[in-house]
């Protein structure tokens, strides 16, 4: 060994000899021996504590390993995604059965809207009839990628008779200003028409929206929502020949939406006071309550069909291409618990001369107004309006929503009455429609 390391053992060795020994006290500092042992043995000095300047050299008299438990430090929180959207119903409120990827970027969904329905009434011409029907069973099926920007959805009715295959489209969004929407799908006309059967305040869309509706069609829209949504246009070409059509209208069905919303988006829906399930798909990560909503909006259409014409009694004929023209406005305002919105309706049929057939302008007009009562579970709703064909009339309708689960299960309760303007027509109420409907979604 050399001069070194004898000089450090023997340094070792005086530091870990034999202290002086210490009264028991001054050892144990403030601690004492149980007196009640059967022999106090004082306990053995301390020795002084050991500083070592230098590391060994023999790898033996290297000090043992202390354990160190490990420290755990919470992860930063993960920055929060806006979850995928479809524009398409079903709607974001939908939340069905899901499966996505770690980081909620692509992800497939399996949603289902049912509702049962029970309906009495009382006409002029017949007596009190009752009816129970299965009114809705939409199966749907949702995929998206990279967070939205390719949607695809999928919704047959399998209510009635045969099966039908309402939605099926996709969508390409590169931002919010800008996406294109192809399949067959509702046109994005009247705010009616558009807002989703699941977030209607009434059974239905009422008769008015019924009657100037422009059913689902197959083609393309071009749309966007910039700047926060409080711009919306749609801009379409479709076939104009109407749902599942397997024939080619005489000229395609244009169509155009613009919407102005100067506090910001406006959502789709009657139900604002129910948001916390959300009332349509691209509002999903909205507020529980925007404190204000305001949109106007302006739609107009064209195109040309061939209608079923009655020359006389049993002498049914289809008609040359008659152009259509139609144009609505719509005006929505919400604040926390309450809802209004008004929407009017116009439309112009040209004649076809060689067929004695006149020219034939229509027109129809509503409003609908709702307050939550007993929030979350229940509101009252109130609609009215005038058509202008069909004899004038004027269907009056008050209603009560109950909501159990928000729109995923409710009860919607309403009654109709039909009243005419007509010269000849009677007072009062011409027909009675009382509805109850239970609504579940997923």
């Amino acid at each position: 060994m050399s001069s070194a390391g004898i000089i450090v053992g023997l340094g070792l060795g005086v530091a870990l000899g034999p202290a002086s020994p210490q009264p028991p006290d001054a050892a144990l500092g403030t601690r004492s021996l149980d007196a009640s042992a059967p022999t106090a043995v004082p306990a053995a000095p301390l020795p002084e504590p050991v500083v070592v300047s230098g590391a060994a050299e023999d790898p033996a008299e290297q000090p043992a390993p202390v354990a160190v438990e490990p420290i755990e430090v919470a992860a930063a929180p993960l920055p929060v995604r806006d979850q995928p959207t479809c524009d398409e119903e079903p709607p974001a409120l939908w939340g069905g059965f899901k499966v996505s990827s770690k980081d909620e970027r692509h992800s497939l969904k399996v949603g289902f809207l049912g509702q049962l329905r029970t309906t009495l009434t009382d006409g002029p011409d017949q007596g009190p009839q009752g009816g129970f029907a299965v009114r809705l069973a939409r199966p749907t099926l949702v995929a998206q990628l990279w967070e939205g920007r390719v949607a695809m959805s999928f919704m047959p009715e399998f209510a009635g008779a045969n099966v039908t295959l309402l939605d099926a489209t996709a969508a390409v969004k590169a931002n919010d200003a800008f996406a294109v929407q192809v399949g067959q799908f509702r046109p994005w006309l009247s705010r009616g028409f558009r807002t989703g059967l699941p977030v209607t305040g009434l059974p239905g869309r009422g008769a008015i929206v019924d009657r100037y509706r422009v059913d689902r069609d197959v083609g393309v829209t071009v749309r966007g929502k910039p700047w926060g949504g409080k711009f919306e246009y749609y801009f379409g070409l479709l076939n104009g020949s109407g749902i599942n059509a397997r024939e080619w209208a005489p000229s395609p069905l244009l169509t155009a939406r613009v919407v102005v919303a100067p506090v910001g988006e406006a959502p789709y829906t009657q139900t604002p006071y129910a948001r916390n399930v959300g009332p349509r798909s691209d509002d999903r990560n909205a507020p529980a309550a925007a404190p204000l909503a305001v949109a106007i909006g302006a739609s107009g259409y064209t195109v040309s069909l061939r209608e079923d014409s009655t020359l006389s009694t049993g002498d049914v004929v289809r008609t040359s291409p008659r152009r259509r023209v139609g144009a609505s406005g719509d005006i929505v305002v919400s604040r926390r618990r309450v809802f209004a919105m008004s929407e009017g309706f116009y439309e112009h049929r040209a004649a076809i001369s060689e067929m004695s057939i006149p020219a034939d302008d229509a027109y129809g007009v509503y409003g609908q107004a709702g307050v939550l009562v007993w929030g979350p579970w229940l509101d009252v709703t109130f609609r009215t309006g005038v058509l202008s064909d069909q004899g004038e009339r004027v269907p009056i309708e008050p209603g009560i929503n109950a909501y159990i689960v928000g729109n995923h299960a409710k009860v919607q309760v309403s009654y109709r009455c039909d009243v005419s303007l007509a010269a000849d027509a009677s007072a009062g109420c011409s027909a009675h429609v009382g509805t109850l409907q239970a609504q579940l979604l997923f």
